[in-house]
């Protein structure tokens, strides 16, 4: 099936300009939320469609977006777009970007339950009585975990990690407000590094289905380019 690569700027005129706080506000949980109303609008057809694009903002008032239709007109954003088709072969060495939401199901009465966040969930296996020791292990529990998620999503995706050169920061956490629900919580972590195809078709199905989970706010999407050293 067709997929297309999509790059969409926020316009510079003064009309949008002027316009640009509102629709991407500095407030991170604000701006997610607009972003993703902004990339939602892009896609043609019925609003109540289920969402068959990742995207990610690269760039402030940059959006990357791989979808399974071409975008529609915006008077709001310029658009440049071109079809999504990878030729790979086993062995191939690639420089990757990701934004994901690393999340593990947790386990209640030998069942699994609800998701949870790996980083949050490692914190808090350390007794709260040591709260000083949570602090500073916070960034090592960020590496650990965010590396062996990474680790297990690569199996059966047709990758292998280059895990010496694996970059994992940026953690973050969002909270978005909903109407008429609790707010959606959930939190990201940025990944940059090499990888080695195993399976080239097992790969580009994975890129296209997407990484863990808040795919509607900006997670899941691998951004691929050859490695200068392939």
């Amino acid at each position: 099936m067709t997929r297309y690569l999509i790059r969409a700027t926020l316009r510079r005129e003064a009309p949008v300009a002027a316009l640009a706080p509102l629709l991407l506000p500095q407030a991170p949980d604000a701006r997610t939320e607009a972003a993703h109303r902004l990339v939602w609008s892009l896609m043609p057809g019925d609003a109540a469609a289920t969402r068959d694009f990742l995207w990610r903002e690269s760039a402030p008032g940059q959006f990357l977006l791989l979808a399974a239709r071409p975008p529609t007109f915006s008077a709001l954003l310029d658009i440049d777009y071109r079809e999504f088709d990878p030729n790979l072969s086993e062995g191939d060495r690639l420089h990757f970007v990701l934004r994901a939401n690393p999340t593990a199901a947790v386990r209640q009465d030998n069942q699994r339950g609800k998701r949870a966040d790996v980083v949050m969930r490692a914190l808090h296996s350390i007794p709260s009585r040591e709260g000083v020791e949570r602090a500073v292990l916070r960034p090592e529990l960020i590496k650990r975990e965010g590396t062996a998620w990474l680790v297990r999503q690569a199996r059966g995706a047709g990758f292998a990690l280059d895990v010496d050169k694996l970059v994992v920061d940026g953690y973050e956490q969002r909270r978005i407000p909903r109407p008429n629900a609790r707010p959606l919580r959930y939190s990201s972590i940025d990944y940059t590094g090499l990888l080695t195809v195993t399976d080239p078709i097992a790969f580009i199905d994975r890129v296209i289905s997407g990484f863990g989970r808040a795919r509607a706010f900006g997670c899941g999407l691998m951004l691929i380019r050859r490695a200068r050293d392939a």
